[in-house]
C-alpha cells in the first residue's frame, strides 16, 4: 500500500513537474496510508452491518459467537463479568422507563414466570430443596460481600434508593391517572391507621394497667394473645 501510494504521488509530481519520487514526504504518505486504513474498516462494518439485518443465519451465528466469548472471558475475568452485567442492568431499566409497550411485556413475562415457578414449587419436592439450597447459599454469599466489600454496599444502597423513587413516581402516575386505584390506596392507607391507633390503644392500655398491677398486666396480655389466637 505504501509502494502504490509512493507511485501514485510520484507520478502526480512527474506530471506537474514538482520534483522526483525522493521528494515525497513521508508524513504525507503515512496519513494517506491511516485515511485508506479507515476507509477499508468503515467499509467492512457496514458490508457486516447490511449482512447481520439481510441473513438471519450470519446474525444467529454472530450472536452465538458473541455469547460464547462474553461466557467465556466472564467466567476468566470477574471485573469484566460485573461490568457487563452492570450494563446490561442499565440498558434494561432505560428500556423499561423509556418503552411502556417493554416494560408491560416484562411485567406479564414476570408473572407467567413466577406463576410457573411455583407451581412446580409446589409438585416438585426435589425442586423445592434444590431452590432452597440455592437460596442459602446465595444469601450465605451475599452476607460475604456486604461485609467485606463496602463499595458494594454503597452501590446496593444507592439502587434501592433508584428503585423507591420509581417506585414512588410510578404510583403517583398511576394515582393520578387511575381513580379506582387511587380509592383502594386510601382506603388501604385507612385501615393502617385504624390498625395502628388500635395497637396503639392495646399498648397504652397495657402500660396503664402495669403502673398499677403487674399480675393484672400479665392476665391482660394473656387474654389478648388468646383473643388473637381464635
Amino acid at each position: 500500500m505504501a509502494k502504490a501510494l509512493v507511485n501514485s504521488a510520484t507520478t502526480g509530481q512527474g506530471e506537474h513537474g514538482q520534483g522526483r519520487p525522493d521528494s515525497v514526504p513521508q508524513r504525507d504518505i503515512n496519513q494517506n496510508a491511516l485515511v485508506y486504513a479507515d476507509r477499508l474498516r468503515e467499509h467492512q462494518r457496514e458490508r457486516t452491518r447490511e449482512r447481520y439485518q439481510n441473513d438471519p443465519a450470519y446474525a444467529q451465528y454472530q450472536r452465538r459467537r458473541q455469547s460464547t466469548y462474553q461466557a467465556a472471558r466472564s467466567q476468566s475475568d470477574p471485573v469484566y463479568a460485573e461490568r457487563e452485567r452492570a450494563r446490561k442492568r442499565e440498558l434494561q431499566r432505560a428500556r423499561y422507563r423509556n418503552d411502556p409497550a417493554y416494560a408491560e411485556r416484562e411485567r406479564e413475562r414476570q408473572r407467567e414466570y413466577r406463576q410457573r415457578q411455583r407451581a412446580r414449587y409446589q409438585n416438585d419436592p426435589a425442586y423445592a430443596e434444590r431452590q432452597r439450597e440455592r437460596e442459602r447459599e446465595y444469601r450465605q454469599r451475599l452476607r460475604e460481600r456486604h461485609q467485606n466489600d463496602p463499595a458494594y454496599v454503597e452501590h446496593q444502597r444507592q439502587r434501592q434508593r433508584e428503585r423507591e423513587r420509581e417506585y414512588r413516581q410510578r404510583q403517583r402516575e398511576r394515582q393520578q391517572n387511575d381513580p379506582a386505584y387511587a380509592e383502594h390506596q386510601r382506603q388501604r392507607r385507612r385501615e393502617r391507621n385504624r390498625a395502628r391507633r388500635e395497637r396503639n390503644q392495646r399498648v397504652n392500655q397495657l402500660q396503664s394497667v402495669a403502673t398499677v398491677n403487674p399480675v393484672a398486666t400479665r392476665m391482660l396480655g394473656t387474654n389478648q394473645t388468646n383473643e388473637s389466637t381464635n
